[in-house]
């Protein structure tokens, strides 16, 4: 009789176990996220680095920046988005077919950024500063260019960049 009442007993824990698991609230799937989307649920594949030569004029010296570079239109389409930080020498070289008038926006993007309007022949045109994170206004400078930089918010004004700033870069590998 012990025994069977053990056994009764110890179904009776199993039973109320299992209840128990299937009430619980089910983890959450990657589409279920959208309401709660992190920079965690966003990984990017690396993308080609290059070094960046850029013209101040407060310092009288060439800036160097470590960028990546965006140059496929997935790239391009994602930028900086979701990044949590920006260090002051990094930022992201936006490379386009061709030189035309370029807009941006700060969709997703979690930090503020100086954006850097640069031309075919590699001259700034224009600047965007202290872009808003997470604004949805669109950005231009209202002239053609082939490139923009994204660079951490307040760099061209501590370094002097402007309009007429000089820019260069050396070549990077399709593949990171």
């Amino acid at each position: 009789m012990r025994s069977e009442a053990q056994g009764l007993f110890g179904r009776g824990l199993l039973a109320a176990a299992i209840g128990l698991l299937a009430c619980r609230e089910p983890a959450k799937s990657a589409v279920e996220h959208e309401g709660d989307i992190t920079a965690e649920h966003h990984k990017m594949p690396a993308l080609p680095r290059t070094r960046l030569s850029l013209e101040g004029s407060f310092s009288r010296q060439t800036e160097i920046f470590e960028v990546e570079v965006a140059h496929t239109p997935e790239a391009i389409t994602r930028g900086l988005m979701w990044r949590k930080s920006l260090k002051p020498r990094e930022g992201m070289l936006f490379v386009f077919e061709r030189e035309k008038e370029q807009f941006f926006w700060m969709k997703n993007t979690l930090v503020g950024l100086d954006m850097v309007f640069i031309s075919a022949e590699q001259v700034v045109v224009g600047i965007v500063e202290h872009a808003t994170p997470l604004s949805l206004s669109s950005l231009s400078v209202g002239l053609p260019s082939r490139y923009v930089l994204e660079v951490a918010a307040g760099t061209c004004a501590k370094l002097g960049i402007r309009a007429g700033s000089k820019v260069a870069w050396e070549a990077w590998n399709e593949t990171p």
